[in-house]
């Protein structure tokens, strides 16, 4: 005889979320799987084990044990599953209903159908809930309104359950001041919180908390809240209130009695009830339906207006006379009250046509307009918008329709010049609605701009018959200027400017118009078509914008930072700013070697060609001989710069014939001082004695430099490292070198550093820059190279993140970026691959995606959410400065995960023996070495490396390693550059930069770096010049981790790159500061 379960015993054993979600994984089939014994182990006692495989919500198999022990009382169930909630879950559930189902199908049908019964009734509880509650509303003494009597409120709580036997038990009354104390009991059901918390707030103001009063927005809240679970009721009534989503519109009206006298009253149908709440609720009785009401005075006014007595007609006008004067009915939502006419009250109604009347109350520069509307010899404001205005007047009611169509079309006339007052701004305080420039002040150009269009559209608007007072003494006169003269002087070492306008023969100074130019607009892109300035005489001058257009662009430049006054005073380092002004019709009267140096700088027009050094023993592309002429441009003027050209363009080639161009003009007076990193002195070294061998070239390198500081006064080229500079900073302090060169500059981009400021201390009559990367990942860095070029240059680095970096990285306002590349144009000399060298092959870029298994993705996921919550609590402790290390250790161990969880060093990571990038990496190497492609791979991680190392000595695969601990870095270069080897593996610190390695036709980038130009120097190791192979860059990425993310940092890194060299860039680049939760999200799953 097989046990039998009861439905209360099921409830018994399992939670309600158990019962409903194991209830849904039975009806969809997935616990058919299962073995089911019964034995008796002792006597009056019989035991049923059911071994079960259940199919997850997510399709993942758990293995579920159930042991029912059945004695003469009752059934006791008890389970053990594999998923997480391991005891009682939904998964025995399932497998138990789908026992009893399979043991129904041997009874009777009418035994199937009772126990279906049983069944169903787990779907006909309110989800299986052990208790629920009910609320019912009730007349008590106040707060319920009929059209004959006010009543009260207060709301019955009745409480339901089951017994113990799963019948439904006789609901019983609930103490309020129980139901609410149950939520600080911590024993308060979920759905029921917020219903208790408005109660409270309900029964808060009466020393009865069992009487809940619905009043106020919390009653509001409080009765929709209910109606909507729907679970409350009207009194006794047995159907359940619904919420209807429509107001109902209420109307005030009048009720009479007997001896002819009135009163307020509202209109309301019958079986309605009304619920004084705020807003109130009016309730139908025979639709069992509740509604907001949508009424047009605040309850509180509604509820007194309610409380009226009967009251005569005379009384009756008294009162609708008040109200209507001190607009008594009138709430902040401006809805107006509709009261109907009064027997025996004369009435006089107006419908003329509204007459516009403009008048102006207070004089220039900040004038102030009355404007109203005319109705017969009444006078109205635009404001407040009612159709219909009712007032008393002679003893009279007067009512007013307004038409306000016609007085919308009015006053869209004056809209585009006048804008309303606000009341704070009125002074003193009127009731007139008052109007006032756009702009404010005709001191400012659009105000001034805005008066000008009103006073010229006047005898328009009189001619349409507006009424216009006050105008007549302050017309203001409108003079047009000849011309804009440039008055230039030169000094030693500086230029000054002067700027003036002429009006017949008079000749005025224009710095007080450039001021007001300069803080109007911010792009000449914005300026009308005419320009107006007043005078201190009141008088207008008008300007053309093709006059003052092109003046606009040069001087939002020329007076950055400073004061504008009738002289500027220039360095040569903004002269070609000044270019702009020779193309436009302005008068330039003094020296013209300040602006013939500008058009020079402007656009290289003039530059000189320079003949290649005899000596040099290379043949210079085209680009590369402007590069040399652009170096002895610089040269002759006194300036610096940064030679930016894209990896493998051959800067190392320009900057030695530069120098060997130097000794033989006999301008090499004292050495040149070049200053490289570590891992290319053996490169410039090499491509010195290449190209320019008759250059004396003096390497100090090693401990036995010190024995060579005696040469340097002999020597052409004084070749050091940046981390031997700042040791030799004070014997290298002693000389005067002809030229600073920096290589790879971008190592300075942080100005704080002991490498900046030494290096900024070192003397030098030149200084030149080279960088394929002037700005990696923000502005701040090219101010960092161009401060140590020609400090004051872009002012200093307050004034540079107000003016250029903050505008353009989070601000983006249009044209800022624009002007920065205009100031840094000349001494920035940036050429691309693609721009220059046509015959270079093609490059492919490719990014391979991969998944983690199993065990790689929770071993990711684990050290994810551990390192997350770390993160953001020591970013909430001390702020994303002082939490730096925490949030890179948090990166650099998901960074590890993806390469191979053997990098990182946690117990957790060694129980995880394989890598899924490594296995993709040594796929994707066997077919590439299968079509004899040669092959770079850059990793970040040195330790990684050696992986592939190992990993490629098990499949017997030759290769060379290139890492900062490689002390044979010569031979390891070698041996790939001779054929000896085909694959070679090169970290990115020690290889990303200075080899020529265009034997390779394949760069795989193993993990990806923040920073693009990193990888892209990294990838011009093999695509660069003398390439003449197609070259395929592979990416490889892991599917949904912080490695995709990257990407997109990426992404938006190289728009900033690229927007600085691109001279009629769009400004429309996104947002690429990057905040605190920019950091963050990186932790975040995608």
């Amino acid at each position: 005889m097989s046990i039998k379960l009861t439905f209360h015993q099921i409830t018994d054993a399992f939670d309600a979320g158990s019962l409903t979600r194991g209830k849904a994984l039975f009806r969809e089939g997935k616990a058919n799987r299962y073995q089911a014994s019964q034995s008796t182990p002792e006597a009056g006692y019989r035991q049923l084990q059911l071994k079960a495989e259940v199919i997850g919500s997510r399709g993942q198999i758990y293995q579920t044990d159930i042991s029912i022990i059945e004695d003469e009382e009752t059934a006791h169930i008890r389970s053990e599953c594999t998923c997480p909630v391991h005891i009682n879950c939904k998964h025995a559930v399932a497998v138990i209903f789908q026992y009893i189902q399979d043991q129904s199908q041997t009874k009777t049908h009418n035994q199937f159908d009772s126990w279906w019964q049983s069944l169903n009734a787990v779907s006909t509880l309110p989800d299986q809930r052990e208790e629920w509650f009910s609320f019912h509303l009730f007349n008590g003494e106040e707060g319920f309104y009929s059209p004959t009597h006010l009543r009260g409120n207060q709301i019955e709580i009745l409480r339901h359950h089951y017994t113990p036997k799963g019948k439904l038990a006789k609901p019983k009354p609930y103490r309020s001041e129980t139901f609410i104390n149950r939520i600080d009991r911590g024993v308060m059901p979920m759905e029921y919180r917020a219903i208790a918390e408005l109660m409270r707030l309900c029964a808060e103001h009466f020393w009865n908390p069992s009487h809940i009063r619905l009043q106020g927005s919390a009653g509001f809240l409080l009765a929709k809240m209910m109606i909507e679970k729907g679970e409350s009721y009207f009194q006794n009534q047995p159907q359940p209130l619904r919420w209807h989503p429509d107001s109902y519109p209420l109307e005030l009206g009048y009720t009479s009695d007997k001896e002819q006298q009135a009163k307020l009253t509202v209109s309301i149908p019958d079986q309605h009830f009304l619920i004084l709440s705020e807003p109130p609720i009016l309730i139908d009785i025979k639709q069992h339906r509740a509604q907001a009401v949508d009424c047009p005075v605040s309850t509180q006014t509604l509820e007194q207006l309610l409380k009226m007595p009967f009251a005569n007609t005379q009384q009756l006008g008294q009162l609708m006379e008040r109200i209507e004067q001190e607009q008594m009915l009138l709430p902040q939502t401006s809805k107006t009250v509709s009261l109907p006419k009064i027997p025996g009250l004369e009435t006089r109604e107006i419908h003329t046509l509204p007459t516009p009347y403009l008048e102006m109350i207070q004089p220039l520069p900040n004038p102030v307009f009355h404007f109203v509307f005319k109705y017969g010899d009444f006078y109205l404001n635009p404001e407040p918008r009612q159709a219909i205005i009712q007032e008393r007047h002679q003893g009279k009611k007067v009512i007013v329709h307004r038409n306000l169509t016609l007085e919308d079309a009015a006053l869209s006339q004056l809209l585009p010049w006048l804008s309303a007052m606000a009341p704070e701004q009125v002074d003193p305080p009127s009731q007139a609605t008052l109007f006032q420039l756009k702009a404010g002040s005709t001191d400012k150009a659009e105000g001034l701009d805005n008066y000008i269009a009103l006073q010229q559209a006047l005898p328009d608007l009189e001619a349409q018959g507006w009424l216009l007072s006050g105008f007549d003494d302050h017309q203001v006169d409108i003079v047009k200027i000849d011309h804009i003269q440039v008055h230039s002087k030169t000094h030693s070492d500086w230029f000054e400017l002067s700027f003036n306008m002429t009006l017949g023969d008079q000749v005025m100074p224009m710095a007080p118009i450039l001021q007001k130019l300069l803080t109007s607009y911010q792009s000449s892109d914005d300026m009308p078509d005419q320009l107006h300035f007043i005078s201190n005489d009141q008088t207008v001058l008008q300007f053309e914008k093709s006059q003052l257009s092109p003046l606009f662009n040069s001087l939002i430049q020329l007076y950055q930072g400073r004061p504008v006054t009738d002289k500027l005073h220039l360095t040569p380092f903004d002269a070609h700013l000044v270019a702009g002004l020779a193309d436009t019709s302005l008068e330039w009267i003094g020296a013209q070697d300040s602006l013939a140096l500008a058009q020079k700088l402007n656009d290289f027009k003039g530059i000189t060609a320079t003949k290649p050094p005899k000596g040099l023993k290379a043949t210079l592309r085209p680009y590369q001989q402007f590069g040399l002429d652009w170096l002895h441009f610089l040269h002759q003027h006194g300036f610096n710069g940064i030679l930016a050209d894209d990896m493998g363009l051959g800067k190392t080639v320009q900057t030695l014939s530069w120098c060997l161009t130097l000794k033989e003009n006999g301008h090499l007076n004292q050495p040149i001082l070049l200053i490289v990193p570590t891992s290319l002195i053996g490169n410039w070294k090499r491509e010195a004695q290449q190209f320019t061998p008759d250059l004396n070239l003096l390497a100090l390198h090693g401990s036995e430099r010190f024995s060579q500081f005696e040469q340097i006064k002999s020597a052409d080229i004084v070749l050091t490292s940046y981390p031997l500079v700042q040791r030799d900073e004070d014997l290298l302090s002693e000389f005067e070198f002809e030229y600073l060169i920096l290589d790879e500059a971008q190592k300075i981009k942080n100005p704080r550093t002991k490498l900046y400021l030494g290096l900024q201390s070192l003397k030098s009559r030149h200084r030149l820059c080279l960088t394929g990367t002037p700005v990696e990942n923000h502005l701040g860095e090219l101010w960092s190279i161009f401060n140590f070029l020609m400090p004051g240059f872009l002012g200093n680095l307050k004034q540079f993140k107000a003016h250029y970096q903050k505008p353009i990285e989070i601000d983006r306002t249009p044209g800022i970026q624009s002007q920065l590349n205009q100031k840094v144009a000349p001494f920035l000399l940036r050429r691309t691959k693609h721009q220059v060298v046509k015959e270079l092959p093609d490059k492919t870029e490719i990014i391979k995606t991969v998944e983690f298994e199993q065990d790689q993705a929770n071993l990711y996921e684990t050290i994810r959410l551990t390192m997350e919550d770390k993160v953001r609590q020591a970013v909430a402790e001390k702020g994303l400065a002082q939490s730096q290390i925490t949030l890179l250790d948090a990166l650099l161990k998901l960074r590890q995960v993806c390469c191979d969880p053997g990098l990182v060093k946690i117990d957790a990571a060694k129980q995880v023996k394989h890598s899924a990038k490594l296995e993709l990496l040594m796929d994707l190497l066997t077919e590439l070495l299968e079509g004899q492609h040669r092959v770079i791979i850059f990793s970040q991680f040195a330790e990684m490396l050696k992986r592939i190392a190992s990993e490629l000595n098990k499949h017997k695969i030759e290769y060379s390693l290139l890492t900062g601990q490689t002390h044979k870095r010569e031979e390891a270069i070698n041996r790939f550059k001779d054929g000896d080897v085909s694959i070679f593996l090169i970290s990115l610190k020690a290889g990303g930069v200075g080899l020529n390695l265009t034997e390779a036709d394949t760069v795989i980038h193993y993990d990806p770096w923040w920073n693009p130009a990193v990888e892209n120097q990294a990838t011009d190791r093999a695509y660069r010049i003398g390439q003449n192979k197609e070259v395929f860059v592979y990416k490889l990425v892991v599917a949904n981790t912080i490695e995709q993310k990257i990407l997109q940092m990426q992404a938006n890194k190289q728009a900033l790159q690229d927007q600085l060299y691109q001279q009629n860039q769009s400004d429309e680049a996104g947002q690429i500061h990057l905040q605190a939760q920019d950091l963050l999200n990186l932790l975040t799953p995608i």
